[in-house]
């Protein structure tokens, strides 16, 4: 479609190729739908766009990322073994590239402060005082975030995703 509008497509570049869904999520000034995630601690994610279901079907503009509106985590099960689901150095990298080669990326600030709170994420075990801190990768240096993605652990990718489509 960029061909067709005679504009080019830029190529993904450093650590742009490798942010988790939640990460470019995180990223987005702006938002058409709600992103609901499931966290099952060792066993897997996933990750659930829930289609126009922002404040009445208007997008949402952010003017700070990385951002959690529009985003739900829900957190089930047990959470000793819980592993950061994003990493801040990551998303300070690649919101330096965005605004270089993204012009819509222009006005938008980078919140070096940002967490989780309670609004966004949820326990389905009653913890009191709960450290959200433990969803954030903050050295940079954790593989199992660069590992992880929203679809494919211990479940199987629907047709769209795999990039097959069946017409009848």
């Amino acid at each position: 479609m960029a061909i067709t509008n005679e504009m080019d497509v830029t190529p993904l570049k450093g650590v742009l190729s490798n942010l988790t869904k939640l990460e470019w999520t995180l990223l987005k000034p702006l938002r058409i739908s709600k992103t609901i995630i499931n966290i099952y601690p060792n066993k897997n994610y996933e990750m659930i766009e829930a289609i126009n279901s922002v404040e009445n079907g208007k997008p949402i503009t952010v003017t700070k990322i990385p951002s959690a509106a529009t985003i739900q985590i829900y957190i089930h099960g047990k959470i000793d073994n819980l592993k950061p689901v994003i990493s801040r150095p990551k998303l300070f990298e690649a919101y330096k590239i965005l605004i270089e080669i993204n012009p819509f990326y222009k006005n938008i600030e980078y919140n070096p402060n940002f967490k989780f709170t309670n609004t966004c994420v949820k326990f389905d075990k009653k913890i009191s005082n709960p450290d959200y801190s433990i969803l954030i990768d903050e050295s940079g240096n954790d593989r199992n975030l660069a590992d992880l993605d929203f679809y494919g652990i211990d479940q199987d990718l629907n047709p769209l995703q795999q990039g097959f489509f069946l017409f009848i």
